[in-house]
């Protein structure tokens, strides 16, 4: 017997979940078992192999067999996370994920206002399909996949993932991974291929922040956090986030928290008591 159009992709399951906190082993990837999934609302941690992305909404990413394993963590500041996936298998399957790789040569991709409204519309109609299928390779599942990908894969407004607006999200990503880090934004930028100038003119754009501020925010409450946990101490923790000195940090630290460290630590325990 022919096999049909339908055929070729197996549907193994299509999710929508919140999650309030969430920390597993690392899961294996299997072979021939791919899955399309998409970070609506919050964020999480995924650790792929060795390397720790920040999914922060509104993000799609794949998961299948170019990996060993994946592993998802939540940060405990963090209230939660809104997740939308469909695992499946089958020739078609690996072509959607090859596909995928292909273009954004990437595991994930951050989303647009304009882009992320209509593929978590798809997502929504690709859940409620699949609660009324009377099989996994239900005409209407396979269809609406057809419809997610198009989406994703043949929209104009992707042409930035190919270019400087890429470099921009991997940039960002990166001072994630490391907020404790003094930036050289002109080896950043130049190791891009873009100006110093053109960086924070598009980082500004795309995240509504100057890159400065963004920086220096990420330092400041990582610094927070260290002291909150009560293990270093003033000047240890200027060293760990690169300031001069215990009165540099200091300073800065008012400056930002409108608080001293002691006073700004006396407050935040008491609001979490």
């Amino acid at each position: 017997m022919n096999k049909g159009y339908f055929d070729d992709l197996s549907i193994i399951a299509v999710f929508d979940k919140s999650f309030s906190t969430i920390s597993f082993p690392p899961v294996p990837c299997l072979e021939n078992y791919y899955s399309v999934e998409m970070i609506s609302d919050g964020e999480v941690f995924l650790q792929l192999d060795d390397k720790k992305i920040l999914l922060r909404a509104p993000v799609i990413f794949w998961l299948g067999d170019k990996n060993r394993s994946f592993q998802f963590t939540t940060s405990p500041d963090v209230s939660g996370y809104r997740h939308l996936w469909v695992d499946f298998s089958g020739e078609r399957g690996k072509k959607i994920y090859e596909a995928l790789w292909d273009k954004f040569q990437n595991p994930y991709q951050s989303l647009t206002p304009e882009l992320a409204a209509p593929i978590q519309n798809t997502f929504l109609e690709l859940c409620a399909a699949y609660r009324k299928a009377d099989g996994y390779n239900h005409n209407a599942l396979v269809a609406k996949i057809e419809v997610l990908m198009s989406q994703i894969l043949s929209s104009d407004e992707w042409d930035f993932t190919e270019g400087d607006l890429f470099q921009i999200y991997e940039a960002y990503q990166y001072f994630i991974r490391h907020p404790a880090k003094k930036h050289d934004l002109p080896t950043i930028a130049s190791e891009r291929g873009i100006s110093e100038v053109y960086f924070r003119k598009l980082f500004r754009e795309r995240f509504g922040i100057p890159v400065g501020k963004f920086l220096l925010k990420l330092r400041m409450e990582y610094a927070a956090d260290l002291l909150y946990t009560k293990k270093y101490r003033v000047n240890e923790v200027a060293d760990i986030c690169g300031f001069a000195d215990a009165a540099t940090f200091t300073h800065r630290f008012v400056k930002f928290f409108g608080a001293s460290p002691s006073f700004y630590l006396k407050k935040k325990r008491l609001s979490n008591k």
